[in-house]
């Protein structure tokens, strides 16, 4: 494994970093990448923006607001935590969360914290959630598929700007059987008898992932200046980042193991003109459902047919059938 190191608190650009290593430089080893960043939200690739944060506290406290490459819910990160980032060529094309996880979960063990895994992709300490995971997957150009799993540590964080900053869905609180966002999250640090200070505690990760024979990889200023260049016409592209949402006939909302599934639809003469798919769900080419239902007719049997006609697991964890159902709530 090599390890990446990459140095400032800029967001867009540590996502850039992510992006270079699945997409322009390739290595045969796998790459890890442990950064921190300035108070950030993070919403997922098909999240509506303006629906997941608090818009007014992220403008009064200068957040950074960035859209990541996967899947998944709203992530809140400050200097208190920090970011990894695993990425693997010729990895399975199927998205797979444990085995990312349980080297950090081994490494936090070693330290003196009890974490585990529960649910999708959240790990634990004491029934309180530290980390969310997501993924992606890219074609490197030859032929090898890449995955990028990237995931939240909160170590020392301020937990009070977690559910200031965002808007919660309230199913999440219910279904947890909760009170509230604070009470379900937890700082590593205090699960640690002895907690090191925030960067002893990254070195720390960093040995114990790397078994101690750490070999980083140093970025040239060639390199560093094609990151930033990514940076700034991905990750800060405020039109990718908030997006157009087009006027839409209704919305159905469906909730699975898979995550939260918003189906945006424009219906006319029976017929579907366009679909947007959005949420908190984990996925992969999730266009080919949205051009593919163009032109479909509106019936559960016509919705259920031309999804089947399509490649399996464009959403993680939910199904053809369940996927069509959701589309046909109204109407059908």
């Amino acid at each position: 494994m090599i390890y990446v190191k990459t140095p400032g608190n800029d967001p867009a650009r540590h996502l850039a970093t992510e992006y270079y290593f699945a997409t322009e430089q390739v290595l045969k080893d796998t790459v890890f990448v442990l950064w921190s960043t300035s108070p950030t939200l993070v919403v997922g690739k098909f999240q509506n923006t303006l629906e997941e944060i608090n818009e007014q506290y992220v403008k009064e406290h200068g957040l950074h607001v960035v859209r990541r490459l996967s899947g998944g819910g709203t992530m809140y990160m400050d200097e208190g935590g920090w970011q990894f980032a695993f990425i693997n060529s010729g990895a399975s094309r199927h998205i797979d969360f444990a085995q990312y996880v349980t080297p950090v979960i081994t490494a936090l063990k070693g330290m003196g914290a009890n974490a585990y895994m529960s649910g999708r992709n959240d790990l634990l300490l004491d029934g309180k959630k530290f980390s969310g995971n997501s993924q992606f997957k890219v074609g490197s150009g030859g032929g090898r598929e890449v995955t990028v799993h990237h995931g939240t540590l909160l170590y020392n964080t301020d937990l009070s700007r977690v559910a200031a900053a965002t808007n919660v869905d309230p199913y999440k609180i219910t279904s947890k059987s909760i009170k509230s966002v604070r009470e379900r999250v937890t700082n590593i640090a205090d699960h640690l008898e002895n907690p090191p200070s925030h960067q002893r505690f990254g070195e720390l990760l960093v040995a114990a992932l790397m078994h101690h024979k750490t070999v980083e990889y140093h970025l040239s200023e060639r390199e560093n200046a094609r990151i930033e260049e990514i940076a700034e016409t991905i990750f800060r592209n405020k039109e990718r980042l908030y997006g157009k949402n087009p006027p839409c006939t209704f919305k159905n909302v469906g909730r699975f193991e898979g995550g939260k599934v918003e189906a945006h639809l424009n219906v006319k003469g029976g017929v579907i003109s366009s679909c947007r798919l959005a949420g908190d769900f984990f996925g992969g080419e999730v266009e080919l459902i949205e051009q593919g239902l163009a032109g479909c007719p509106y019936t559960p049997e016509a919705v259920l047919a031309c999804l089947e006609s399509l490649p399996e697991g464009l959403v993680y964890k939910v199904s053809t059938r369940q996927l069509a159902e959701l589309i046909c709530a109204q109407g059908g």
